[in-house]
């Protein structure tokens, strides 16, 4: 039986248009995403926001790596009061615009790699972390 988090990148590659495709998304040769689905059965962890980017976030880091991200909840950004207050005031419920969103998954991905390194005592991996979160932070404000 197939788990779930299998199911989750077969339907990424089927969205992302082929193996190949979603490879050219993650930087990787398309051999690596045939390794991921036939025998390691999962997304490596510095991969995973790439394949959501990859799928419009259609498919989550949530169902093809709960273990590390846990279980999908609400995936919405919840407004504060005062910004649900303005977008209620203006009749509106954007959501987050998709260029933002994408530019949020791969500063993220940075992020993870960043987070990895630095729990390995890289140079320079410190500042880069708290970079990478005043960037995350200003962009999910402009969303």
């Amino acid at each position: 039986m197939e788990t779930k988090e299998a199911q989750a990148l077969r339907r990424a590659v089927e969205k992302a248009g082929g193996q190949s495709a979603l490879a050219r998304a993650c930087g990787v040769k398309q051999g690596h995403v045939w390794h991921w689905i036939n025998k390691s059965l999962r997304v490596p962890a510095e991969h995973v926001l790439s394949v959501e980017a990859a799928t419009g976030g259609t498919v989550t880091r949530h169902e093809l790596r709960p273990d590390i991200f846990g279980n999908e909840r609400n995936l919405q950004i919840q407004p504060t009061n005062r910004e649900a207050t303005d977008r209620t005031a203006a009749g509106t419920e954007a959501p987050i615009r998709a260029d933002i969103a994408e530019q949020i998954a791969l500063l993220e991905a940075k992020q993870h790699r960043a987070v990895r390194e630095a729990l390995l005592n890289k140079k320079g991996a410190a500042g880069r972390l708290v970079k990478l979160d005043r960037a995350i932070a200003a962009l999910r404000a402009l969303a």
